[in-house]
C-alpha cells in the first residue's frame, strides 16, 4: 500500500474531498471516496496511526445525515465508522459529544442517525447487518446508552424486528443479541419484566435453538437471558414448561464444555434459576452435575465459582433427598457413583477456598456450599486431612475469617462451616490428625 507518508498524504486527501460534500457529489463519486477510506482503515500497519489524529467521524456523520436514503452510502459509511470505532478507541468518545459539523444543514447526533438508519433500511438484510453492527459498538458507551435509550423511538422494536424479519442470518441475530445485551443491563427491572410479559424474549430463545450447534450463537442469545433473569416474576417464565430454559442451558454447558464464557454465563443463569420453588426440577434435570463439572474445570474462574457453589449450596438438600428416587436394583450402583460426586463437590469447595483467598465473594459461596454438604452428610467430615500438601479445610475457612474479617456474610458462611464441621467431627478438626486417618480428596485432572 505504499509507505506511512504517502498514506498520510492520501488520507488528507480523501478526507478533504468527503468534507466537500456540500457540492453534492454524484453518489458513486462519494461512494469511492468513503470506500477508499475503508480500505485505508484496513491497513494492518498504519490503520491506527494513520487515522488516530484525524476527525474523519466528524464529515462522515455529516455525510450519512445528509444521504439518510441511499442505500450505498449509508453501506460504506456506516462500514467505516465501524472500523474507526474498533482501531481507534477514542472514536466512541468523540461520537458521544455534540458534532460542530460547521455545515449549513442540521446534523442529527449519532443515536438519532443509528436509529433512523433503521428505521429507514429496515428491510435490506446487508445493511441491517452492519447499522447493527455499528449499534453494538456504540452501545459500548454508556453515554450513548442513554440517549438511545431515552429516545422516543423504540429500540427495543428496531431490534426486535430485525430479528424476526431476517431469522436465518447469523450475522443480524448475533449483533441484534450483542445490542439487546447492552441495553437490557442498564433498564430498571420494570423494563425487564415487560420485555418478557410481552413475548419478546422468545426471540432470544429461538436464536439460541435455532443455531444450536453455533456455540458463539448460544453464549450470545444466554447473555441476554442473564439480565432478563433478575426479576422473579421473568424467572417464573423461563422455568415454566413451554420455555423450559433450565434444559436448554443444560445442553449447551454439555454440548460446549470447552468454551469458558458460556460456562460461566450458564452457571450465572442457574444461580439466578436457584429458588426454592424450582430446586426439585433443578435437580431432576441434572443442573447440579454441570455446575459442578465447571467448577472443577474452571477453578480460576471467580465469577463461575461463586455462581456454581451458591447454587450448589442452594440445591444441596434437594440433591440428598433425591437419591431415594432410584429404584432399588440400581441403588447400590449409583450410591459408589453418588460418592464419587460427592467427593468432587467437597474438592470444588476446597479448591475454590485455595485459589481465591482475596475473593471475599467466591470465600462467601465456598463456606456456604461446604455447610450444606456437611449438614446433609456429615460423613464427609473423613474426606478432610493435611496430606499431600493441601491446608486442612478448617484452616481454609478460618484464614477467610480472618481475611475477611471486614465482610459480614464470609464471617457468617465460614463461622457456620466450622460450626459443622466441630459438630460432625468425633475429632475436633481443629487438632492434628494422624495422616493415617486423613483422607484427601483425588483432585480433578
Amino acid at each position: 500500500m505504499g509507505n506511512k507518508e504517502e498514506l498520510e498524504e492520501r488520507l488528507k486527501k480523501l478526507v478533504v474531498r468527503l468534507k466537500n460534500v456540500q457540492e453534492r457529489k454524484q453518489l458513486g463519486t462519494l461512494v469511492q471516496i468513503i470506500e477508499d477510506l475503508l480500505y485505508l482503515a484496513h491497513s494492518d500497519e498504519w490503520a491506527t496511526e494513520l487515522f488516530e489524529d484525524e476527525d474523519v467521524h466528524c464529515p462522515l456523520l455529516v455525510v450519512l445525515s445528509a444521504y439518510i436514503s441511499s442505500p450505498d452510502v449509508q453501506q460504506v459509511g456506516w462500514s467505516l465508522l465501524c472500523r474507526l470505532m474498533e482501531i481507534c478507541p477514542r472514536t466512541l468518545d468523540k461520537l458521544s459529544r455534540p458534532l460542530s459539523a460547521g455545515m449549513d444543514w442540521e446534523v442529527l447526533g449519532i443515536h438519532q442517525q443509528i436509529l433512523k438508519a433503521l428505521s429507514v433500511h429496515s428491510q435490506q438484510c446487508k445493511l441491517i447487518m452492519v447499522e447493527l453492527r455499528a449499534l453494538a459498538l456504540l452501545l459500548k458507551s454508556d453515554v450513548i446508552t442513554l440517549m438511545v435509550l431515552e429516545d422516543d423511538t423504540d429500540i427495543f422494536d428496531l431490534i426486535l424486528n430485525a430479528m424476526t424479519c431476517f431469522s436465518p442470518n447469523e450475522e443480524i441475530q448475533s449483533h441484534g443479541c450483542r445490542c439487546l445485551q447492552l441495553l437490557l443491563e442498564q433498564v430498571p427491572d420494570e423494563h425487564l419484566v415487560e420485555f418478557v410479559e410481552r413475548g419478546d424474549h422468545s426471540v432470544v430463545l429461538s436464536v439460541a435453538r435455532t443455531f444450536q450447534d453455533n456455540e458463539d450463537m448460544v453464549l450470545q442469545a444466554l447473555k441476554v437471558l442473564l439480565p432478563l433473569a433478575g426479576p422473579a416474576s421473568n424467572v417464573e417464565v423461563l422455568m415454566s414448561g413451554n420455555e423450559r430454559c433450565y434444559s436448554m442451558i443444560n445442553q449447551a454447558l454439555q454440548a460446549f464444555p470447552h468454551n469458558q464464557p458460556l460456562q460461566e454465563v450458564g452457571c450465572c443463569l442457574f444461580q439466578k434459576f436457584s429458588s426454592e420453588s424450582y430446586y426439585n426440577i433443578l435437580v431432576l434435570n441434572g443442573v447440579h452435575k454441570m455446575t459442578v463439572t465447571a467448577c472443577l474445570m474452571y477453578p480460576e474462574n471467580a465469577r463461575l465459582q461463586v455462581a456454581a457453589l451458591s447454587c450448589l449450596a442452594a440445591l444441596t438438600e434437594t440433591i440428598v433427598q433425591n437419591k431415594g428416587l432410584a429404584e432399588e436394583e440400581e441403588e447400590r450402583e449409583q450410591e459408589r457413583e453418588e460418592e464419587v460426586v460427592e467427593l468432587s463437590w467437597v474438592d470444588a469447595c476446597c479448591a475454590a477456598l485455595e485459589f481465591h483467598t482475596a475473593d471475599a465473594l467466591v470465600q462467601e459461596a465456598a463456606c456456604l456450599a461446604l455447610n450444606s454438604l456437611l449438614v446433609q452428610d456429615p460423613r464427609l467430615h473423613q474426606s478432610f486431612g493435611d496430606q499431600d500438601g493441601r491446608t486442612p479445610v478448617h484452616r481454609q475457612v478460618m484464614a477467610a475469617m480472618l481475611l475477611h474479617s471486614s465482610s459480614w456474610g464470609v464471617f457468617q458462611a465460614a463461622a457456620r462451616a466450622l460450626g459443622t464441621l466441630i459438630e460432625t467431627t468425633t475429632v475436633s478438626p481443629i487438632a492434628h490428625r494422624p495422616p493415617e486417618a486423613s483422607a484427601r480428596v483425588p483432585r480433578s485432572p
